[in-house]
């Protein structure tokens, strides 16, 4: 059975509906989902998958027992930090999902862990500017990916996709010319600026 490891932001307090049918279409597959003990997403994502009467579920944590676990099988990772039940996850997942409000660095790791991810963002495009540190590293990041391959368009929500476009629009300064393709591939086109002085 194939594997598909969920992460997430603790901030998260409701599934968004993309999320929601990513996890249908998981469920649709017969995909084995390991996810973390964690508030947030871990959590939300059980209680859905439990309601779901989905067996094909593994909860992983970090010491005796696990901080929430709606009924599923565990397994207890051995670590004193949380990121070591992420990387074995991650290690024995084909698939990611991750859904993510921007600024969870864990959630970040765990995307780049994962080359097959799909990426759902919980940041509506009117807050990329009030986010505005940690939209800039969120969404070079995925730029980076998409040229390096890492990553395709359609792994991104279409939130996503729209926050990228607004994100480009609202830059003050030209993006590095290594993100040119990934551009092109959004529907954007850049205007090369020149530095040398015009009489």
């Amino acid at each position: 059975m194939k594997k598909v490891v969920i992460s997430g932001s603790r901030g998260v307090r409701v599934l968004p509906e993309a999320a929601r049918a990513a996890l249908r279409k998981i469920m649709h597959l017969d995909l084995e989902v390991l996810v973390g003990d964690a508030e947030g997403v871990d959590c939300l994502v059980q209680q859905y998958l439990h309601a779901a009467e989905y067996p094909h579920v593994t909860v992983y944590h970090i010491g005796p027992r696990p901080r929430h676990n709606c009924g599923f099988r565990t397994v207890a990772v051995t670590g004193a930090r949380y990121e070591a039940k992420d990387l074995v996850m991650c290690q024995a997942a084909e698939y990611g999902l991750a859904i993510w409000d921007g600024q969870s660095p864990g959630t970040r790791r765990n995307i780049q862990r994962v080359r097959r991810t799909r990426v759902i963002s919980v940041l509506r495009g009117d807050l990329i500017q009030q986010k505005h540190q940690a939209g800039e590293a969120v969404l070079r990041d995925l730029l980076q990916a998409l040229e390096h391959g890492e990553m395709t368009l359609a792994d991104l929500s279409d939130e996503l996709l729209a926050a990228l476009r607004q994100h480009l629009r609202l830059r003050p300064s030209p993006p590095p010319l290594a993100t040119l393709p990934a551009l092109h591939a959004l529907g954007l086109s850049v205007v090369p600026t020149s530095t040398d002085d015009q009489d």
